[in-house]
């Protein structure tokens, strides 16, 4: 799998991700990924924009034994998802015998800001109990709208939105709200 372009539209702060993918891996995707940021994606470099396909992508090479190639991405972000690859066989062995690779042409080593924090935050059960043990009015909160709402119900995403921005709990944090076809851009094979 090669991702062969990373369109970044500023205005609607929106990326497309255009992969590459061999016949016999085909089967395994519907459509391109994009993600849609509400944050100015304008002096962001490529190599942090990448993270959200290498994220998505990487994982699902690991259980088909692909590789995986981009031109750019953070070195630090690289250096992360092998270790959680490792963390996963522990529960899937089978991934480290697959033998699947992620290959980058240029690394970058960005410098990021130590003291800030973010958690994916759906508003459900799960996600209040993190967040309660985190106990933070620091901790960005992320909600994706095509995570656990899917990406064409804007009433239910629009409710999310309101009890999410007026949780008492949370009502320090500031709040993220992105839009992505997460959970449909790959086939459920």
């Amino acid at each position: 799998i090669i991702l062969k372009k990373t369109d970044i539209n500023t205005s609607e702060n929106k990326i497309v991700y255009f992969q590459e993918t061999d016949r016999s891996l085909k089967p395994y995707f519907n459509e391109n990924l994009f993600v849609q940021y509400d944050i100015d994606l304008n002096n962001i470099p490529e190599s942090i924009l990448n993270i959200s396909y290498v994220a998505n992508v990487y994982p699902i090479c690991w259980f088909l034994g692909a590789t995986l190639k981009v031109k750019t991405l953070d070195k630090n972000f690289f250096l992360s998802i092998e270790k959680v690859k490792h963390e996963f066989a522990k529960y899937y062995p089978e991934i480290l015998t697959k033998k699947s690779q992620l290959l980058v042409e240029n690394f970058e080593a960005i410098t990021y800001n130590s003291n800030q924090s973010a958690m994916l935050f759906s508003g459900g059960v799960d996600a209040l109990y993190t967040y309660s043990r985190l106990d933070s009015d620091e901790i960005q909160l992320i909600t994706i709208h095509g995570a656990d709402i899917e990406i064409d119900n804007t009433s239910q995403w629009e409710k999310i939105q309101e009890v999410n921005r007026k949780l008492p709990l949370t009502l320090k944090n500031t709040k993220h709200f992105l839009r992505s076809n997460v959970r449909d851009f790959y086939a459920f094979k």
